[in-house]
C-alpha cells in the first residue's frame, strides 16, 4: 500500500458576530463581546492498503488558547439594589478533536464510516477568580453506503449519531450543575442525478431523532425543554462543476 499525510498550522481571526461564534457560545446567557484563539494546528494519515479500494485514516487538530469575553448581568447584592454587568472569560487551553475513518470501494459499492471525539475544559473566570468548570466531550459517528446503478444515477444512504455530554462544576460552592447531556441521529437516504459532465442534482431525504445539534444561542432562542425531538428534513442540491 501507500500513505499519505498532511500537517497544518494556521491562525483565524472570528468575529463576534460569526456562526463560530455562536457555536462556542451556545450555553451562554449573554452574547460574545470578542472571541479569539491563538492557533489552529493539527494533521491527518491516510493508509492506501494493500486491499483494493480499501483506505484507513486518522486526523486530529487542535485549536489553541480559545477564550470569549462575555456580558453578564449578575445580582452583586440582595434586592432590590440592581444587577449590574459584568464581562466574564469563558476559556480553554486546548480543544483537541480525534477522528478515524475507513473507507472501502469495490465495483459499483462505496462503504464508509468515520468516528470522532472533541474534549475542551473550559474555565470560566469573573471577578478575577474561576467560578465554573464546563468539561465538554463530544463524541459522533456515521455509517454510508452507495450504489452506483447506472452512469447518471448513485443511490445511497447513511445513519449518524452525536452524543455531547458537559458537566459543569460550581467552583464557589463545589455544587455540580446539571446540563442533560445532547444526542441526535440522523437516518438519511439519497438520490444523485448526474445530468451531464458539469451539472449534477441530490436529493435527500432525512430522518432526525433527538435535537442535540441544535443551537439556542442569543438571537435564535430554542432552549432544551421546547424543542421538537423528532423531525424530518427534505432537501436538493444542485452542483456546477467548471
Amino acid at each position: 500500500g501507500s500513505l499519505d499525510y498532511r500537517i497544518f498550522y494556521g491562525e483565524i481571526p472570528i468575529s463576534a458576530d460569526s456562526g463560530a461564534s455562536d457555536y462556542f457560545n451556545n450555553d451562554a446567557p449573554a452574547q460574545n463581546l470578542d472571541i479569539e484563539m491563538d492557533s489552529v494546528r493539527g494533521g491527518s494519515l491516510f493508509w492506501n492498503t494493500p486491499l483494493s479500494g480499501l483506505r484507513i485514516g486518522y486526523s486530529y487538530s487542535q485549536f489553541k488558547d480559545m477564550a470569549s469575553n462575555r456580558f453578564l448581568l449578575v445580582m452583586v447584592a440582595p434586592p432590590p439594589a440592581p444587577l449590574l454587568p459584568v464581562t466574564y472569560l469563558k476559556s480553554t487551553p486546548t480543544y483537541d478533536r480525534h477522528l478515524i475513518s475507513v473507507e472501502y470501494i469495490t465495483g459499483d459499492w462505496t462503504f464508509a464510516a468515520e468516528a470522532g471525539r472533541e474534549k475542551a475544559l473550559y474555565g470560566l473566570t469573573a471577578f478575577g477568580s474561576r467560578v465554573m468548570d464546563f468539561n465538554y466531550e463530544g463524541n459522533y459517528y456515521y455509517f454510508a453506503a452507495s450504489r452506483r446503478i447506472n452512469s447518471w444515477l448513485e443511490l445511497g444512504t447513511y445513519y449518524s449519531h452525536t452524543h455531547d455530554t458537559e458537566p459543569v462544576t460550581n467552583n464557589i460552592s463545589g455544587v455540580p450543575v446539571v446540563i442533560p447531556d445532547l444526542t441526535q441521529g440522523d437516518f438519511a437516504l439519497s438520490a444523485r442525478f448526474d445530468i451531464n459532465d458539469h451539472v449534477l442534482f441530490k436529493l435527500e431525504g432525512h430522518y432526525m431523532d433527538g435535537s442535540g445539534k441544535i443551537f439556542d444561542t442569543i438571537d435564535h432562542r430554542q432552549p432544551i425543554s421546547s424543542r421538537e425531538n423528532s423531525w424530518t428534513l427534505l432537501t436538493a442540491k444542485i452542483t456546477l462543476s467548471f
